[in-house]
C-alpha cells in the first residue's frame, strides 16, 4: 500500500509540475484568447448563451469562471484547476479499473495515458480535453457498474461522472451517454435503480445550471444553431498526411478489442443478452474516438481517451485475451505516453493556432514579470504586441475593441468586453451564419472610440461588409 500510495502521489506531483511548466511556455493567440476571454466576461457577470454568442458547453464556461474565482484572474488560474482536474480524474479512473481486477501498475499506467493524451498534450482547460477525459471515466463507470452495481461508491461514481459529462461538449457526451447508458439498461437486472441514478444525474446537471444562471434554453439553442458546421472542422478539413496517419494510430489502439470478440462470440451463441450488452460498452470507445476525430477540429491523440481505457480493462483486467495482446497493449501505452508528453513538452498544439501567433520555434524564452500573463515565456513578438497594445490604450480614448488574436488583452488590461459580440468571430461554429448581420450591426451601434488590430492579419472569418465598416 504504501507503494501505491507514494507512486499515485508522484504521478499527480509529475502531472501538476508538468501541465503548470509547459502552460506556461508559448502562447496561442487563438485558443488562448477564447478560455481567457469566456471567463473574463464571466467574471464581468456576462453571461453566456444570453449577453454573447457561444456555443462552448456550460462545464467548459464554469470551469474557467472557477479558476478565476478561486485563484484570482491570471493565466496561472487556468494551469491550477487543470493540473487539479487532471489528478482527480487520475485517481478517479485508478480506482474504477482496480474494481475492474487490473492489477495496481497497470491501472496506474492507462489512467496516466489517459491523462497524458488529453491533458498533459495541451496543458490548459480546454473544451475538447476536459471532455475526453470524462468521456474516458463516465465508461468506466459504466464497465464497474455492469459488473458490479450493489456498492454504494460505485453508484455515485456513475451519477458524479454522468452529470459532469452531461455539462460537457454535447457531440461526444451526447454519443458517450445515449448509447452508454441504453446498453447499460440492458445489462443491469435492477432496471428502476439506473433509472433512478439517471434521473438523480439529470437533477444535478440542472441543478448546478440554475445555481450559476445558466439558461437552458438558450444553451440548447446555440447548440442546435451550428449542430451542422461540427463535421467541417474534423476529419473533411485535414490533410492526407494528418487524415493517414490518423487512421492508422486509431486502427492500432483498437488492437485490444480483438480480446473481446471471442467472448461476445459466445455470449451470443449462449444467448447472453445482458452479457453481450455489458461488452458492447467496450467497441463503443471505438465509435466514440471515429466520431470525435469527423467532429473536433483539434489535437488527434485526444480523442482516444476512452479507447486506451476500453483496451488497458480487456488486456489488463478481464483477460479475455492472451499474452499476445496484452504485450501489443503495453507498447501501446508505452508509445502513446511518450508520444504525447513529448506533444506537450514541445507545445504542439499551441503550435496548430499559428507559427509566430503568437508560437515561436527559437525565440520563446522572455519572461513575463506582472501581470496576467505573469510566470510566462514568450517570444519577442509578444513583448513589442503587448507594449504596442498598452501604448495604444494610454495615447486613445475609449472604449475600446480588440481584433482577433489580441482578445485576450481585454483580460490581461481589465477592459470590458464587448457584449453581444462571441469571443472569436467565427460564423458557422461559434454562432449561426444567419446571425451574422445582427451581430455586426450591434457592434457598429457599440460605437467603440478605438479600434486595435494586429497590422497585416488577415481575417478570414470577417465578411466584406464588416471589413468595410470597420476601415
Amino acid at each position: 500500500n504504501a507503494y501505491t500510495y507514494g507512486a499515485l502521489a508522484g504521478t499527480c506531483a509529475f502531472m501538476c509540475f508538468f501541465v503548470v511548466h509547459y502552460g506556461r511556455w508559448q502562447v496561442d493567440g487563438f485558443d488562448f484568447g477564447i478560455a481567457i476571454d469566456l471567463g473574463w466576461r464571466q467574471i464581468l457577470g456576462q453571461r453566456p448563451y444570453i449577453d454573447f454568442p457561444a456555443t462552448t458547453p456550460p462545464g467548459f464556461n464554469l470551469g474557467i469562471k472557477y479558476a478565476f474565482e478561486l485563484f484570482g484572474v491570471s493565466w496561472d488560474s487556468d494551469l491550477y484547476f487543470s493540473a487539479i482536474f487532471a489528478c482527480a480524474t487520475l485517481l478517479w479512473m485508478y480506482w474504477t479499473m482496480t474494481l475492474l481486477r487490473m492489477g495496481r501498475l497497470a491501472s496506474l499506467a492507462v489512467a496516466f495515458a489517459v491523462e497524458c493524451a488529453a491533458m498533459l498534450t495541451h496543458c490548459l482547460w480546454w473544451y475538447n480535453n476536459s471532455t475526453l477525459i470524462l468521456a474516458a471515466v463516465f465508461l468506466l463507470s459504466c464497465l464497474v457498474y455492469a459488473r458490479g452495481p450493489e456498492p454504494v461508491g460505485v453508484q455515485v461514481s456513475y451519477l458524479t461522472s454522468l452529470t459532469l459529462l452531461s455539462l460537457m461538449k454535447p457531440n461526444i457526451a451526447g454519443l458517450m451517454i445515449a448509447v452508454g447508458v441504453m446498453l447499460l439498461f440492458f445489462a443491469t437486472r435492477r432496471k428502476l435503480r439506473l433509472v433512478m441514478l439517471t434521473l438523480g444525474a439529470v437533477v444535478a446537471a440542472l441543478a448546478v445550471l440554475a445555481l450559476n444562471h445558466v439558461s437552458v434554453g438558450a444553451m440548447l439553442t446555440s447548440y442546435l444553431s451550428v449542430a451542422r458546421g461540427w463535421s467541417k472542422n474534423g476529419y473533411a478539413a485535414w490533410g492526407p498526411f494528418e487524415r493517414h496517419s490518423s487512421l492508422f494510430w486509431v486502427s492500432v489502439l483498437s488492437l485490444p478489442l480483438l480480446g473481446a470478440l471471442p467472448k461476445w462470440g459466445m455470449q451470443v451463441w449462449r444467448r447472453d443478452w445482458r452479457g453481450m450488452a455489458s461488452t458492447l460498452l467496450l467497441p463503443l470507445s471505438l465509435l466514440v474516438a471515429v466520431y470525435g476525430m469527423l467532429t473536433n477540429g483539434d489535437f488527434r491523440d485526444l480523442e482516444c481517451t476512452a479507447l486506451l481505457a476500453a483496451g488497458g480493462v480487456i488486456a489488463f483486467g478481464l483477460r479475455w485475451n492472451g499474452i499476445f495482446l496484452r504485450r501489443i497493449t503495453i507498447a501501446i501505452l508505452c508509445a502513446s505516453i511518450a508520444g504525447d508528453l513529448y506533444f506537450g513538452a514541445a507545445r504542439t498544439f499551441v503550435y496548430l493556432g499559428g507559427p509566430h501567433m503568437f508560437f515561436e520555434w527559437r525565440d520563446n524564452e522572455h519572461r513575463i514579470d506582472s501581470g496576467f500573463l505573469k510566470n510566462m515565456r514568450v517570444g519577442a513578438p509578444l513583448i513589442e504586441v503587448e507594449h504596442e497594445v498598452k501604448q495604444a490604450l494610454d495615447a486613445n480614448p475609449g472604449s475600446y475593441f480588440l481584433g482577433p488574436r489580441i482578445d485576450f488583452n481585454y483580460a490581461v488590461f481589465g477592459l470590458t468586453s464587448p457584449k453581444g459580440f462571441p469571443p472569436t468571430f467565427c460564423p458557422g461554429s461559434w454562432f449561426p451564419i444567419s446571425a451574422e448581420p445582427q451581430i455586426i450591426q450591434h457592434w457598429q451601434q457599440d460605437r467603440f472610440e478605438t479600434l486595435i488590430f494586429l497590422k497585416d492579419q488577415g481575417y478570414p472569418f470577417y465578411p466584406q461588409e464588416f471589413l468595410d465598416i470597420i476601415d
